[in-house]
């Protein structure tokens, strides 16, 4: 079965595979069989996470402006084929709050604005987080609530992930993982760049909603 099939109601076993299989397409640049394109687009102009940002070396901001700030809110939003890109950049880090595409649009892919936004404002090679924040994606929440967080003795408020656990491959092949691969992939291709870990931050008190962090870094 395809990557980009539109069906989002995936098996366990078959996240598990697109998983393995971004792994390594991300970590062996002679892999076969990656199809993902290199991203191109690029924007001329566009128009609080500070509690899940501590002790990763980014500008932590307290009693400035917005224009004084080094981190960008951005909205985009097409209301008459209801795509959405919803966030803020800085220094290192995109924050994706709200992302969607219709795929009958014919509007850039997620992954080509994600990547056209942080670059209209940042270098792209300077990036080493992508959070999705408060995570409402069905497949992504079902994936993780029933096969991690549910599976824990005791949940922790955040719970860190290495590369080559079976639970980051677990992540990585739910939907919002494989965004954040093909971005990585889209970007630097294969075996340059690649997720290195990726971190739960769990709302222990909100059923099912939660953060997700990928870590960037270089290929060895």
């Amino acid at each position: 079965m395809s990557i980009d099939s539109k069906n989002n109601k995936y098996t366990m076993a078959q996240v598990q595979e697109f998983g393995e299989r971004f792994h390594r397409y991300m970590n062996d640049f002679g892999a076969p069989g990656c199809t993902i394109p290199r991203i191109t687009l690029m924007l001329d102009s566009l128009p609080e996470h500070a509690k899940i940002i501590q002790g990763l070396g980014l500008p932590i901001e307290t009693g400035i402006s917005h224009s004084q700030s080094q981190y960008r809110k951005v909205w985009i939003d097409n209301q008459v084929t209801r795509s959405e890109w919803r966030g803020f950049v800085g220094p290192g880090v995109i924050f994706i709050d709200a992302i969607c595409r219709n795929r009958d649009s014919g509007d850039p892919r997620s992954t080509d604005m994600t990547k056209a936004i942080y670059e209209a404002s940042y270098p792209i090679d300077g990036l080493m987080y992508i959070f999705f924040c408060d995570v409402v994606n069905k497949e992504t929440c079902r994936i993780v609530d029933d096969h991690l967080i549910r599976r824990m003795p005791q949940v922790r408020p955040s719970m860190t992930y290495g590369i080559d656990s079976d639970q980051f491959k677990i992540i990585l092949g739910t939907e919002l993982g494989r965004t954040a691969a093909r971005f990585v992939l889209g970007t630097w291709g294969q075996g340059v760049r690649r997720i290195e870990r990726v971190t739960v931050i769990a709302h222990v008190s909100m059923k099912m909603m939660m953060h997700l962090r990928f870590d960037i870094g270089d290929c060895p």
